[in-house]
């Protein structure tokens, strides 16, 4: 977890950018990489969408998860984890989401991103599902977030490997952002704790190769359901075995945003999560705050490293 710090001011240029001075990269050490490979001997092709060519190599992307040992103690050999051996992870392989009502509107956004980021020099990227894309239709995004000079890629409903397909095929290729925020993992359907967790590695890995300068935020999954049931325990794993893991991946940190939305009693109430899933803007302000905070401690840190 990040330590607490002092808020960071800097001069903002006029149309949400800044000055040119760049921050200085600085990360924990140890790599872990997940070897496996979206295809056979090496790194995947970067696919443009909106041109339908296929321009580029892209790093190597997990298609499968493991738990090494040490990282996850008491997992290294469990049935549960399903990763080991030859087995993929579905929650870690690029996968587009389908189109099951017809209309375009997952891929046209995608398409979206990428051109409306050519002329954009953003600090901070927020990446993921509808949790995300909804924060960006609230006060507190422009409160908190714009003048970070933010961009918002928030999608639909979209679980790990709907994040990796966008990464994968060039939603980031326009930008270098200093930081870079991603939630997801809630909405995958049918998939376990340890799939998650390593679809979320997953995306983190290739992040920091695509985009070697910049810090990644992995937001923790949230509780969910009005009163303890099975998704909820799931998110609760997951946000364990990301504890475990990410201290051990440059440039990654996760940070717990849950305020404490369940109450003694097990239950979680409706003004904070309005349909005991999505945020109401009360949740939002109870979260955001939390990352703010964040995101202005790395920023203060990385700009000390440029300091003589």
């Amino acid at each position: 977890m990040v330590e607490s710090g002092q808020a960071l001011s800097y001069s903002m240029v006029e149309g949400g950018g800044r000055d040119k001075s760049d921050f200085r990269v600085y990360s924990p050490s140890n790599l872990w990489a997940v070897p496996s490979r979206v295809r056979p001997g090496g790194g995947s092709s970067l696919f443009d969408s909106s041109t339908g060519n296929s321009q580029h190599e892209f790093p190597p992307v997990s298609g499968k998860w493991c738990a090494p040992e040490g990282r996850f103690p008491g997992l290294e050999r469990v049935k549960e984890d399903k990763m080991c051996d030859a087995e993929q992870n579905p929650a870690a392989i690029p996968t587009p989401l389908p189109d099951n009502q017809g209309d375009g509107r997952w891929m046209s956004l995608h398409n979206h991103f990428m051109m409306s980021s050519k002329d954009k020099e953003p600090e901070v990227v927020f990446i993921g599902d509808s949790n995300i894309q909804m924060m960006h239709q609230l006060e507190i995004w422009r409160e908190l977030f714009s003048p970070l000079h933010a961009l918002n890629f928030g999608g639909i409903g979209e679980g790990t490997h709907h994040v990796l397909w966008r990464i994968v095929n060039g939603e980031l290729k326009h930008i270098k952002p200093k930081i870079i925020v991603l939630w997801v993992g809630t909405y995958n359907q049918g998939h376990s704790a340890e799939q998650i967790a390593g679809g979320i590695q997953a995306i983190v890995d290739t992040l920091e190769k695509s985009q070697p300068q910049a810090k990644v935020i992995v937001l923790s999954l949230l509780p969910r359901g009005k009163n303890p049931n099975p998704l909820r325990q799931r998110n609760a794993r997951v946000n364990e075995m990301l504890t475990n893991s990410l201290p051990a991946t440059p440039n990654a940190v996760l940070l717990n945003i849950d305020p404490g939305f369940v109450h003694s009693d097990g239950t979680i109430s409706h003004h904070d999560l309005y349909d005991y899933l999505h945020l109401t803007r009360q949740g939002y302000a109870r979260v955001c705050l939390t990352l703010q905070r964040t995101l202005l401690q790395l920023m203060e840190s990385r700009v000390k490293t440029e300091e003589p």
